[in-house]
């Protein structure tokens, strides 16, 4: 008797075990289809550094809607705009760990490798289709990039142009006439740049004294003249950023803000591969949308900063050629070390 009932527990337990393991992701109730994504379920968080309403951040929306549609709701992605989950590096580092799934943002060599700043090379490429055409998923710049994220734990799934930077002013001596477009010439202006040495010495080439400062404290120093003016990003960022302070806005189109759309590679790779599939898709229609409706907003705040008096100075295409010639030939050689000198070939030969 005791035998039996000893069986009859035994058996209990085993039967609530597979029902305790069935309700969990990892299991699949395919209902016969034989899918390996049948069943499986996640909801990922997803970090950005921008407001709610920026472009940046309906790019990582309209991903999450793209990804929840083609899984059929099976992947769930929450997104976490305006640094909600940490700055850029920060959340790099937590997606590296796997204590942060996903981010579109901004990634310093700092973070990786100093070889994945090639994707912000000044004057690389000035306008959108050109852009594409060199970062193009399979091409040699995006398994460059894809190769040095691998090597950090982290998957790359799309690039996002947040924009061509331009400079912005709160003051500004120089004019088109007086060699505001000849790199060659002394200015007077102190401008701020970020952290990044490439973007240093490229605002330096193109005559400019510089200061590293923190992005969070550019109004106040354009505000209070403690700099001249900023190298942050294109019309958009500025115009939403720092109309309040800007006198002029010069176009260059230089260089380059680029978001790279990652996710921890581990957690990508232990998904069914249909999931994985599904995603990239999501990342490219994604980025794409984010893109094209970027450029279309930058030319309509071109406009606006000229509505709401600020200056915008644009050079010709004529001029801007000089100055990537310029760029290829005197400064190029002194920021491009720690790239990948066959994509700098590739570049310099175009």
């Amino acid at each position: 008797m005791k035998k039996k009932s000893l069986l009859i527990a035994i058996i209990a337990i085993l039967a609530m075990t597979m029902t305790l393991f069935a309700g969990c992701g990892g299991g699949s109730d395919d209902g016969g289809d034989g899918s390996a994504a049948a069943g499986e379920t996640y909801t990922l968080k997803m970090g950005g550094v921008d407001a709610p309403d920026d472009v940046s951040t309906q790019t990582m929306e309209k991903f999450a809607e793209l990804v929840n549609e083609k899984t059929g709701g099976a992947v769930t992605i929450e997104t976490y705009p305006a640094g909600q989950l940490g700055n850029y590096d920060e959340m790099y580092q937590e997606i590296k760990k796997g204590n942060l799934d996903a981010g579109l943002f901004t990634v310093y060599g700092s973070d990786t490798d100093p070889a994945i700043e090639i994707l912000y090379l000044p004057f690389a490429s000035t306008d959108m289709e050109s852009w594409k055409k060199l970062v193009e998923y399979g091409g040699d710049f995006w398994n460059e990039i894809e190769s040095i994220h691998a090597d950090q734990g982290v998957q790359l799934l799309g690039l996002y142009n947040n924009g061509f930077l331009g400079l912005a002013y709160a003051k500004l001596k120089e004019t088109p006439e007086t060699g505001l477009f000849d790199f060659s010439q002394k200015k007077d202006e102190l401008m701020r740049v970020p952290g990044m040495e490439s973007m240093q010495k490229s605002c330096e080439g193109m005559g400019y004294s510089t200061t590293v400062m923190a992005y969070t404290d550019v109004y106040t120093a354009m505000q209070t003249g403690t700099v001249d003016g900023e190298w942050a990003g294109g019309p958009t960022l500025n115009y939403y950023n720092f109309k309040d302070v800007l006198k002029y806005f010069v176009d260059y189109r230089g260089a380059l803000d680029i978001y790279m759309m990652v996710m921890n590679q581990e957690l990508f790779a232990g998904m069914p591969e249909e999931y994985q599939t599904a995603i990239k898709e999501a990342a490219d229609e994604a980025t794409e949308f984010g893109n094209e409706l970027l450029a279309q907003q930058d030319e309509e705040l071109i406009q606006k900063m000229q509505d709401e008096g600020i200056t915008v100075i644009a050079p010709t295409d004529e001029q801007r050629a000089e100055m990537q010639k310029y760029f290829k030939e005197n400064v190029w050689p002194d920021i491009t070390a720690p790239f990948n000198q066959d994509l700098v070939k590739e570049l310099t030969a175009e």
